[in-house]
C-alpha cells in the first residue's frame, strides 16, 4: 500500500545483505537507489533497475534522482526492470531453490 504511494525506493544503509523490502519494492516497479553496499549489488545494475551510489559520494544520489524524474522513459524501462527481476525471488521459486540446495550431496 505504501510502495504505491512512491516514486522511488532509497536504501542509504552502511550495511545490507539482500532486503526483502527492496525486492518488495522491485515486484513493484520502483525505481531503485541505494548505497552499494552488501547484497544489493546483486540486486542492482546501474540505469538497468536502479542506481548504486558510493557512501563516500553522496552527490551520485543527487544525480540518480535527478535522471529518473527528468526521464521518463528511463524511469519506465527500471521500472520494467524490476518488476521483472523481482520474478526471480517468487516465494515458490526462492522456496524450491533452497530446497534443491540441501538435498545436493
Amino acid at each position: 500500500q505504501y510502495l504505491e504511494l512512491a516514486d522511488v525506493y532509497m536504501i542509504t544503509s552502511k550495511y545490507e545483505g539482500m532486503p526483502l523490502s527492496m525486492i518488495e519494492a522491485m515486484a513493484s516497479g520502483l525505481p531503485i537507489v541505494s548505497a552499494n553496499v552488501g547484497g544489493i549489488k546483486d540486486l542492482i545494475t546501474n540505469e538497468d533497475n536502479g542506481y548504486l551510489f558510493e557512501l563516500s559520494n553522496i552527490q551520485n544520489v543527487y544525480i540518480a534522482l535527478e535522471n529518473l524524474y527528468n526521464d521518463e522513459l528511463l524511469w519506465n524501462k527500471i521500472s520494467k526492470n524490476n518488476s521483472l527481476k523481482a520474478k526471480n525471488y517468487d516465494f515458490d521459486l526462492m522456496t524450491e531453490k533452497y530446497v534443491d540446495l540441501y538435498l545436493k550431496k
